[in-house]
């Protein structure tokens, strides 16, 4: 296993998955994107239990992927202004001839990237001023993967917590954890952008509202469906695929 000099690391792929437990095998709870850091907590064997600085999701990672970073690093990276990519795929280079290149996805912290010795070829957040509808619209019929926070697999709150991300508003990993904050609202106050989440007894589902009748969300892919005061009617078959709890702004 890996010695580590440092408690603190940082994602240098472009996708890294984090575990519910220590295994390979162990569910995909969500991921690391590129350029994001975190905290190592406690090891296992050769797994790394870990805690994402920007969400404070925690979850296991394989030694093989983990690269650590100082302390210094560390708090410097989560000072200093955050800058994602908005590019579907963008591109990290170690060298001015592009003989050392990576993929990495549309969110990925690239202002990170001073750290791995790398530059970035792309557009980011700076001096972007889309809505979060504009936004979400380029994740459209991204697959759905429980646990993916990226456009080649994505499930429903790491699709919100990303839209919210490109456009500077922190918002948790989880559905039910997005809505511990915002301020909840009725049917009559929607405007663009809100989030409603939905369920039975507990919230198990979130998506951004384009207006009173439509919704943007992951379920099978990002796709775009009716939606009321009661929940969602699936665009094509006309039935409730999911049960309206409560609607937040943000």
């Amino acid at each position: 296993m890996k010695i580590l000099n440092n408690n603190f690391g940082i994602c240098h792929l472009s996708i890294i998955p984090v575990r519910q437990e220590p295994c390979s095998k162990s569910e995909m709870t969500t991921q690391l994107l590129y350029g994001e850091t975190y905290k190592i907590l406690k090891t296992k064997d050769s797994w790394f239990y870990i805690e994402n600085s920007y969400d404070s999701y925690k979850g296991w990672l394989n030694y093989s992927q983990v690269k650590e970073i100082s302390i210094n690093d560390y708090n410097t990276i989560n000072l200093k202004k955050k800058v994602f990519s908005i590019d579907l795929t963008g591109f990290v280079e170690k060298d001015l001839n592009k003989k050392n290149t990576a993929m990495v996805p549309i969110g990925s912290l690239v202002s990170s990237c001073e750290y791995l010795k790398q530059r970035f070829r792309g557009k980011t957040t700076e001096n972007y001023n889309k809505n979060i509808i504009d936004i979400s619209n380029i994740y459209l019929n991204t697959p759905y993967l429980w646990g993916g926070r990226n456009n080649y697999g994505i499930d429903c709150s790491g699709f919100t917590q990303n839209v919210y991300k490109i456009k500077g508003i922190f918002i948790k990993r989880d559905a039910y954890m997005q809505a511990e904050s915002g301020i909840k609202i009725g049917y009559n106050d929607i405007e663009p952008g809100c989030l409603a989440f939905f369920g039975t007894n507990k919230i198990t589902h979130v998506g951004i509202l384009l207006n009173k009748k439509r919704i943007i969300h992951s379920f099978g892919k990002v796709r775009i469906d009716y939606f009321n005061g009661n929940g969602i009617k699936n665009f094509e078959t006309k039935k409730i695929t999911h049960n309206l709890l409560e609607i937040r702004k943000y």
